[in-house]
């Protein structure tokens, strides 16, 4: 486990191998990286459209109250058969990582069901987000929010998400080189730097 986190706190991710369930873990550190600018317009859009459809849905959001159902409602695929990168061996990692107290799960509630929910590890005032499902409508959005308040209850100044693509767009995300990402990470894992949130020149 704590090589694991050894590898986060040096700027990899992992990810499993949906075409080779089981397969050793492949960590990965690109030449660029996809942050969440928590200071943009982007993001702050995002967020108050994601807490009306949470009141609006009458969603009940909650923490770490059902981690493995998370885990596994994640690596099911959105169609029937459909296979995702989060394979036995992540789904592994991310029960140790939790038991570690470093995994955590934000998920959102309907009459008592569990219908949306997302994943993410956190160290210090670093966070990744991991992935996310959801089976009814604004249930992904309402996830996010939950996500937004755990992070910002942890002071997160840094939230990665590794890869920049539609999704991450829409919350704000912004490609960086890595060299300036281990920066910003080194900074938000150092409890003495009492630093705001990153600001990154574009």
């Amino acid at each position: 486990m704590a090589d694991a986190l050894a590898y986060y706190a040096n700027g990899w991710y992992v990810g499993g191998r949906a075409d080779k369930p089981d397969a050793p873990l492949k960590w990965e550190r690109p030449e660029t990286r996809c942050i969440i600018d928590l200071r943009g317009r982007t993001w702050d859009r995002y967020l108050k459209r994601a807490c009306r459809s949470v009141e609006s849905a009458g969603f009940e959001l909650r923490w770490n109250t059902a981690f493995t159902d998370v885990v596994k409602s994640c690596a099911v695929g959105r169609k029937v058969g459909e296979s995702t990168w989060i394979d036995g061996a992540m789904i592994d990692l991310y029960g140790r990582l939790h038991i570690a107290g470093a995994a955590h799960s934000a998920e959102v509630w309907l009459d008592g069901r569990l219908v949306g929910g997302t994943l993410g590890i956190g160290m210090g005032r670093w966070f990744s987000m991991e992935t996310l499902f959801h089976t009814v409508p604004n249930a992904g959005h309402g996830a996010i929010a939950a996500m937004a308040d755990l992070m910002a209850r942890r002071g997160c100044v840094l939230a990665d998400v590794q890869e920049l693509h539609g999704f991450t767009k829409q919350l704000g995300g912004i490609e960086i080189p890595r060299d300036v990402y281990l920066q910003l990470l080194r900074a938000a894992l150092d409890p003495t730097n009492a630093a705001g949130a990153a600001v990154v020149d574009q």
